[in-house]
């Protein structure tokens, strides 16, 4: 017995490759301390914090995701919107197209728009300036 098989849309292949982010992010989650532990001091943090003393575009990246996944929401979209923004992104897209593949269709999944890659793109850059300009005018620190 031939079984044909058609040709996946984006948004399917983006669901079935959203289905190991968590697995990515456990292991992201638990490996990380154990990594940066084992390097030193001089390798450990943003290059341009150290050189230069700006935060670059992803300066609190990290401590955002691990915000995220011990539940501090807030202390996550101060650590690094964009993180949080994909957090949330994420959910709503798995979440639809969950609920569209267990009613078989009759709830339509989240389509994919350039759009959202705009959004983020504008919240790095603006994360970015604001958190320099309060930085160097205020001396707001990251932390």
């Amino acid at each position: 017995m031939t079984r044909k098989w058609r040709k996946l849309c984006l948004e399917e292949q983006l669901f079935l490759a959203g289905l190991f982010v968590p697995f990515l992010g456990l292991a992201v989650g638990w490996g990380y301390p154990l990594v940066s532990s084992l390097l030193p001091s001089f390798m450990r943090g943003c290059i341009w914090d150290k050189w230069f003393g700006v935060y670059c575009l992803g300066c609190g990246g990290t401590r955002a995701f691990f915000a995220l996944i011990r539940g501090h929401f807030l202390r996550a979209l101060w650590y690094h919107p964009l993180v949080f923004y994909g957090a949330v992104i994420y959910a709503l897209f798995m979440g639809s197209h969950g609920m569209a593949f267990l009613t078989r269709g009759k709830i339509r999944g989240m389509t994919f728009h350039s759009g959202y890659l705009y959004a983020a793109l504008v919240i790095l850059v603006v994360n970015c300036i604001l958190k320099n300009v309060l930085r160097q005018a205020f001396g707001i620190l990251l932390d």
